[in-house]
């Protein structure tokens, strides 16, 4: 197709679209008449000559569509050294290691403990002050996102990092059992070890309870020693 190149350097240069700017860019080079499934499927198989995919990703609770380009070749956390410095790097990814391990499915970090990671940077000169900057920037760069305050991973991180995490925290990990997606935000029943997104939940769902769609067991949003909660909540 005529414009693939320019439409690849458009993706290279925005790294994330919602669907409606896809579409709209898409637009911009291809015109309307050309189905939208072809252009992802030819910009595809150019990728991946240059080790790059583009990938669709599924806000956890809003449902919306997002296309990320994915690097499928290098350790993505390196390739983030070419937009911040070594420090930020490092405070990164302390960051998504809090996340990650959070306890009782949390997957957030307060505002108060993202700061303090900075601390286990142990450099001189990357104290608070520098970290509320960097966080800025990974906000910014839509790595992570504050959910009422609480930092999770952004569907970017999600996306371009999903084989960083799937294999640095395989125990952590649970995949939506509906679409497959990594799970951190959402439901986890403790009677069959199922979990769900919480879009994927309500589509689904019919009954106003919270309930497992697998085993149909309560989910017991109130006990503290039993919550089924995954995330920060919607």
């Amino acid at each position: 197709m005529e414009n693939t190149s320019g439409f690849i350097q458009q993706c290279l240069a925005s790294k994330m679209f919602t669907e409606d700017e896809f579409v709209s860019t898409t637009t911009r080079f291809f015109g309307d008449e050309i189905e939208l499934n072809k252009i992802i499927q030819e910009t595809k198989k150019t990728l991946v000559d240059y080790g790059l995919d583009l990938a669709k990703i599924i806000d956890q609770v809003t449902g919306d569509a997002y296309y990320v380009l994915t690097n499928n070749k290098q350790d993505t956390l390196a390739t983030l050294a070419s937009k911040y410095t070594q420090t930020e790097l490092l405070y990164f990814k302390s960051l998504v290691e809090g996340i990650m391990t959070s306890d009782d499915n949390k997957f957030y970090l307060t505002y108060h403990e993202a700061l303090d990671k900075s601390g286990e940077i142990e450099v001189a000169t990357f104290r608070s002050k520098e970290a509320q900057t960097a966080l800025d920037s990974f906000f910014k760069d839509k790595w992570l996102e504050s959910v009422s305050g609480k930092i999770c991973l952004g569907n970017r991180s999600l996306a371009e990092l999903h084989k960083f995490l799937k294999d640095n925290y395989y125990e952590e990990t649970t995949e939506c059992y509906v679409c497959s997606g990594i799970l951190t935000r959402g439901w986890m029943c403790h009677y069959c070890g199922k979990g769900i997104h919480s879009f994927c939940y309500n589509q689904l769902s019919t009954n106003q309870n919270k309930e497992c769609l697998e085993c149909s067991k309560d989910f017991d949003q109130n006990s503290q020693e039993n919550d089924s909660v995954v995330g920060p909540g919607e």
